[in-house]
């Protein structure tokens, strides 16, 4: 017994399958679940190009070392990369069988990357799925014919099938995440199947044949493709339209990224970014990096505080229009993700999103600074170089901070316990109250009295 049981097991399993013949590296993952008992993974990568049996040797034993050696204290479970093609090992010989084949089939056909196959008869359950990834975006249709053809040779019902690309493919398949490309006859969400990709994949065909695509999502009723040039986004849509009439098509391109997630899990229709598509085409231009798209939200990131002030301007000159409820600039891309670094980073209701402008224009000298004005609540957070320069950030603020606002003022350099957060109401500032007396100290006791008297007077 081993108080650190999965840790322990973890080396275990690296030290004694490194042994196997045939085996190139293990990586033991293991986790100390409870005093003396855990889970252990191990990670094989076998040599390259072994024969199938040489390969269903090493996955015998694999499976038989994971199975004997599992017990009260240990779980084991094991998965093999062969040739970049990755799978669970199931706990009886018979179980790997159809997983084999499938690997067998596809280390055979072509010069892939690799992929993930699994079975839902072990571990990795449900339906079975096979996932290939290709070397190249221009090989993903040919790759895709390859995995249909697997797929139907598997015996599998409902198998799930993708093939999948990316512009700088990762080198392993466990580390390969979020392609770039991707042809599917499932659910990315669910993996669950739900039709046939046929007309997408002819429709993704007609565009590549004509034009220059950086990423594409290929789904049964759902083409998403990102064009190299913005300005070949309408002849795309109408070669969709041609050679798929029926299916839902989204086409951005350039700087502009539509973003069709959902929490939900039901993806919104194409017709629901109009609005932010208008939005979006009066802010390409020279200054501005990457505008993203969502059917309420559409958020920017500018390069520098000029053109993001002038695009933020723009946006709120643009009379913004439902379904919009958020806007959102950046003057870089880590102003945009509030790393609190140097920057300004504007956000807001349509209806107050000119308001935020005016704030974010009187204050490019207290830097970083974040903006946020929505119809329910107000707030705004500035750095000051010195306690001392109360007064002139007071005398920025007060022609255009909105009432209600909530003010958290820093100083550059110092730590977060000194800031200082105020509210102005009626006119007139106050000082929050602390939470807690230990809150206190004499540095943002200082800075928030020197910002609330100078704006009170």
């Amino acid at each position: 017994m081993h108080v650190d049981a999965g840790s322990a097991g973890a080396r275990k399993a690296e030290q004694a399958l490194a042994d196997i013949d045939g085996v190139r590296s293990v990586s033991g993952m293991g986790t100390n679940d409870l005093p003396f008992a855990g889970t252990v993974t191990a990670f094989v990568v076998t040599d390259d190009d072994l024969s199938d049996t040489e390969l269903r040797t090493v996955t015998d034993e694999v499976g038989r070392w994971a199975v004997q050696h599992s017990g009260a204290s240990v779980t084991y479970s094991a998965r093999i990369e062969a040739d970049g093609f990755g799978f669970y090992v199931a706990r009886h010989r018979s179980e790997n069988t159809p997983v084999l084949a499938v690997v067998d089939d596809l280390r055979a056909g072509g010069h892939w990357l690799g992929g993930t196959i699994s079975s839902g008869d072990g571990p990795g359950a449900g339906n079975g799925s096979i996932q290939l990834d290709v070397e190249r975006p221009s090989d993903l249709v040919r790759g895709w014919d390859a995995v249909q053809e697997v797929g139907a040779a598997s015996g599998w019902k409902d198998v799930s099938l993708s093939a999948d690309a990316w512009n700088t493919p990762e080198t392993t398949a466990l580390s390969r995440r979020n392609p770039d490309y991707s042809i599917s006859n499932a659910d990315s969400r669910t993996n669950d199947v739900n039709g046939d990709p046929s007309a997408e994949v002819a429709a993704y065909r007609a565009v590549t044949a004509k034009h220059t695509v950086t990423s594409a999502s290929v789904q049964p009723g759902r083409l998403h493709v990102h064009l190299d040039d913005a300005a070949d986004i309408a002849d795309t849509a109408a070669l969709i339209k041609q050679a798929a009439p029926e299916t839902a098509a989204l086409v951005d391109g350039g700087i502009i990224t539509t973003d069709d997630s959902a929490d939900d899990g039901e993806r919104p229709d194409p017709g629901a970014y109009v609005e932010a598509n208008r939005l979006a085409r009066t802010i390409d231009r020279p200054g501005v990096s990457a505008i993203v798209l969502r059917p309420a939200w559409v958020t920017v990131t500018a390069d520098g505080t000029d053109n993001a002030l002038s695009a933020a301007a723009t946006l709120a000159a643009a009379s913004p229009a439902k379904p919009i409820q958020t806007l959102e600039v950046g003057s870089s891309k880590a102003a945009l993700e509030d790393r609190g670094e140097d920057g300004l980073l504007l956000s807001g209701s349509p209806s107050r999103f000119s308001d935020a402008v005016d704030v974010g224009r009187e204050l490019t000298g207290f830097l970083p600074t974040r903006v946020s004005l929505f119809d329910a609540t107000a707030s705004v957070s500035v750095s000051v170089a010195k306690v001392e320069d109360a007064s002139a950030l007071a005398a920025a603020l007060k022609p255009v901070l909105p009432d209600g606002t909530r003010l958290a003022v820093d100083i550059a350099g110092q730590p977060v316990e000194t800031s200082a957060d105020l509210t102005l109401h009626d006119g007139a500032l106050s000082v929050d109250a602390l939470r807690s007396e230990s809150q206190r100290n004499d540095t943002r006791t200082r800075l928030g009295n020197a910002v609330r008297d100078a704006w009170n007077g």
